[in-house]
C-alpha cells in the first residue's frame, strides 16, 4: 500500500516459518457425595521464531515497517478451584477459593531493538453462593489481582509497571418468574 508517502511498508522475503505448539491438561475431582469438589488446569503455547513487526523512522521523518523473526513466544496459565457446598433443608450454600497464574513472554521490535514484554498475573477469588430451593440465589464473590509488566528496551533501562485491583461483586437474583399481585 503506497497511498500514504509517510508510511512505507516494506515486506521481509528472508523470514523464517513460524511454528507454534499448545499444550492443555486438567484434572478435576468430586467426593462421592459431591460435598467436595476441585480441580486443577494448565496450558500454554509455545512460538518459535514468531513473526512480529518492527517499525522505524527514517531521516525523512517516514514511518518505515517491516516483519522479523523475533525470539520465542509464551503463554503458561494454570487455575485451580477447590469447593465445598453444604445443604441444610432447601439451603444450599457453596464456599468456592479458586484462582489464576498466568505468565506470557511477547517479543517485539521497536526502531530495530528487541523488545521483550513479560507479563505476569496472579489472581485468587472467594465465591460464596446460596440458594433457597429454587426460589432465590445469592452469590458474593471477593478477588485479587495482582499484574505486573515488564518492558525491556535496549535504548532505555527496563521499564516496569505493577498493578493491583481488589474485586468485590454480588447479586440476587430470584430463580423463577416472581408474580405479585396488587
Amino acid at each position: 500500500d503506497n497511498s500514504n508517502p509517510l508510511a512505507i511498508i516494506i515486506g521481509n522475503p528472508y523470514l523464517n516459518p513460524s511454528f507454534t505448539h499448545h499444550m492443555n491438561t486438567a484434572l478435576q475431582y468430586y467426593s462421592p457425595d459431591l460435598t467436595w469438589f476441585g480441580n486443577i488446569r494448565g496450558g500454554g503455547s509455545f512460538s518459535d521464531q514468531p513473526i512480529v513487526p518492527d517499525s522505524y523512522f527514517d531521516d525523512s521523518g517516514r514511518q518505515v515497517s517491516t516483519w522479523r523473526n523475533a525470539p520465542m513466544k509464551r503463554d503458561i496459565s494454570i487455575n485451580f478451584t477447590l469447593g465445598r457446598s453444604l445443604r441444610a433443608g432447601e439451603w444450599n450454600w457453596q464456599f468456592t477459593f479458586e484462582g489464576q497464574v498466568t505468565n506470557s513472554i511477547d517479543p517485539g521490535y521497536v526502531n530495530g531493538g528487541l523488545n521483550e514484554v513479560e507479563n505476569m498475573r496472579l489472581s485468587p477469588n472467594i465465591n460464596i453462593n446460596m440458594n433457597y430451593g429454587s426460589k432465590v440465589s445469592m452469590t458474593l464473590r471477593t478477588g485479587l489481582e495482582s499484574n505486573t509488566t515488564d518492558y525491556t528496551l535496549s535504548a532505555i533501562n527496563n521499564i516496569e509497571y505493577d498493578n493491583k485491583r481488589l474485586q468485590w461483586s454480588g447479586n440476587w437474583q430470584p430463580v423463577r418468574e416472581l408474580h405479585l399481585g396488587f
